[in-house]
């Protein structure tokens, strides 16, 4: 019995996208403070996260998602059927108009020259514009992903074995970054920017022990080096 309820819960932990990668509370409101007119999200995945934030701001003028992964990109098309939904990668997209928000969540990591990517990015946004960002914190993050596929392995399917193809519905990464990294990528193209470090395991607090309180440690002491994820909330972009 206590075998079936620790599988069950590790199950949640590791499958759940909403524990893994949904935003704190504080994360989200940030976002949606600096989401307004022509909307561009790119690697959309499934759209929900994007429909989420349009559903909590008001000047919204055009928006704009593109998806590369076939099968994300239907999911996509249905979850944002009142939008302009965009198969494909975005330096081969031609797009009518430039945007005043570009969101870009956990896609650089699946890039292979995320340099080249983000400068085809900062040239759709507007003059007076903000890109927003987040990407896996490497070190953080990939000790945590470690940590759930042992403990899935040893508590719920021995014979469990994690793959990741450009074929499956989420592609692998392979360009994480970490901090120091993510810091010198963005110097390069913004004037102005402000990472903001998402903690390992919130939603597992939030979802699992009914508890916000590593969110609000996270929230008045936001130490950057010990974050699984990283948000770049970014201004003034230098092309």
């Amino acid at each position: 019995m206590l075998a079936d309820f620790i599988g069950k819960r590790i199950r949640e932990l590791i499958y759940d996208p909403e524990l893994k990668y949904e935003f704190p509370k504080f994360v989200f409101d940030r976002i949606i403070q600096n989401v307004s007119g022509n909307i561009l999200d790119i690697g959309t995945g499934d759209g929900i996260k994007l429909r989420n934030i349009l559903n909590s701001v008001q000047n919204v003028k055009q928006v704009f998602a593109t998806e590369i992964n076939p099968k994300m990109y239907e999911i996509a098309k249905s979850n944002l059927n009142q939008f302009n939904v965009l198969k494909g990668d975005i330096r081969d997209i031609n797009f009518p108009i430039k945007f005043d928000t570009i969101l870009i969540f956990e896609v650089i990591e699946h890039v292979h020259n995320p340099e080249s990517f983000l400068k085809r990015a900062v040239e759709l946004l507007a003059p007076d514009g903000t890109m927003i960002i987040s990407t896996p914190n490497s070190f953080i993050y990939d000790i945590f992903d470690q940590t759930y596929i042992w403990l899935y392995k040893t508590f719920v399917n021995r014979k469990f074995k994690y793959e990741q193809d450009e074929n499956s519905l989420g592609q692998a990464h392979v360009c994480e970054m970490n901090f120091i990294q993510l810091n010198y990528l963005l110097r390069k193209f913004f004037r102005s920017f402000e990472v903001i470090g998402i903690y390992p395991l919130h939603g597992v607090f939030r979802k699992i022990f009914r508890s916000d309180l590593l969110e609000y440690i996270n929230k008045k002491i936001n130490f950057i080096p010990i974050s699984s994820r990283l948000l770049a909330i970014c201004k003034q972009p230098k092309i």
